[in-house]
């Protein structure tokens, strides 16, 4: 029988190979609580490990609403490869859905190219959202044409109707 040392050390190469297929970047293993029992139906011992899996972030900024729950973020970083590409209403739908950030009754509205710099561009598509929040009924979802990544998620704010005094002039 193995040690401890000896089984969480492979559990961690497990792990990294698992996340190395699904997560880019470097990647940062914390080993948490390990179970070790005998499993009398099986009659051997199991060794469980719980691990976390980082990645570390660059510029990552999350939009909360007055109250502070979350309503969109945006992710800096993937701004710089997005160097061109283009992408059809169909596509950025398909990407939209399968990244599952909107709820699936969400409607599309339109997709336009936003022009960064001379480089650099995105597209932006506009949902409108069945269920209203009190900030806001749309949001835009910003794609990276080259990468196929989700940059950002904003909410489109309600603009605020001026208020009538009742003065009259």
């Amino acid at each position: 029988m193995q040690s401890r040392e000896q089984l969480t050390q492979i559990a961690i190469e497990h792990c990294r190979k698992a996340a190395a297929q699904n997560v880019k970047g470097e990647l940062f293993i914390e080993v948490n609580d390990a179970d070790q029992t005998w499993n009398p139906r099986e009659l051997r011992h199991i060794y469980e490990q719980q691990m976390t899996v980082w990645r570390r972030y660059g510029e990552f900024e999350v939009i909360v609403d007055e109250s502070g729950e979350m309503v969109g973020f945006i992710d800096h970083d993937k701004y710089n490869k997005s160097v061109g590409g283009v992408l059809s209403e169909a596509e950025a739908q398909a990407l939209i859905k399968k990244a599952k950030l909107l709820p699936s009754d969400a409607r599309f509205i339109k997709l336009q190219e936003h022009q960064i710099d001379q480089l650099k561009r995105t597209f932006r598509a506009t949902y409108a959202l069945t269920d209203p929040l009190a900030t806001h009924s749309q949001v835009e979802v910003e794609i990276n044409s080259t990468t196929r990544e989700i940059i950002a998620l904003r909410p489109i704010v309600k603009k605020e109707k001026p208020k009538d005094d009742g003065a009259r002039s």
